[in-house]
């Protein structure tokens, strides 16, 4: 697909290039699902871990699709890039925030929000450290992790319903008292 890259000269602009439209990209598709989740009213938790998620990770997803779609390299390219993309979410981006912000910080989290994510994350390390140990990874670890998946979809799906139904009650409860 890319034969046409013999040079620097050519290499370096199409990098370029492709790097500010993926940015570009990532920025109007995290907008749209932010306006998404608050239109859902979905909480800020969960929203976090969903739809913000997605578009901070679209652009190595794309990387990654690229790899393993048109060059047929998941061992080169797909793992690492995957594995790069968790360390740089975990570690660099909450290290580059605490040292950008000046001024008190007041973080209002929740402890069930912090051990959900904390729970499922770890799982899915042993799930994929397992794979790891065992020098291979084949369709029972893809469906493994695949089920991690779904069952903190599930859990992030249960606690919108929680949320909605609050504040439909509370939508009610305003409304009576409105007309009293």
């Amino acid at each position: 697909m890319f034969d046409f890259v013999n040079s620097i000269f050519i290499a370096i602009p199409l990098i370029l290039v492709m790097s500010w439209l993926v940015s570009v990209s990532s920025d109007k598709l995290g907008d749209v699902l932010h306006l998404l989740g608050v239109k859902l009213k979905v909480p800020t938790s969960v929203r976090g871990a969903t739809f913000d998620a997605v578009a901070s990770s679209f652009p190595e997803f794309a990387t990654a699709m690229i790899a393993v779609l048109i060059y047929k390299e998941f061992t080169d390219v797909g793992l690492p890039t995957i594995a790069g993309s968790g360390i740089f979410n975990v570690l660099l981006i909450p290290m580059a925030s605490i040292l950008a912000f000046k001024g008190p910080l007041h973080v209002a989290l929740s402890r069930e929000s912090i051990f959900r994510d904390m729970f499922f994350y770890l799982l899915a390390l042993f799930v994929l450290g397992l794979s790891i140990f065992s020098g291979s990874f084949t369709a029972l670890t893809g469906g493994s992790l695949l089920l991690v998946y779904i069952g903190y979809i599930l859990v992030l799906y249960r606690q919108t319903k929680k949320h909605q139904m609050t504040i439909a009650k509370s939508e009610v409860e305003h409304d009576v008292n409105d007309m009293s």
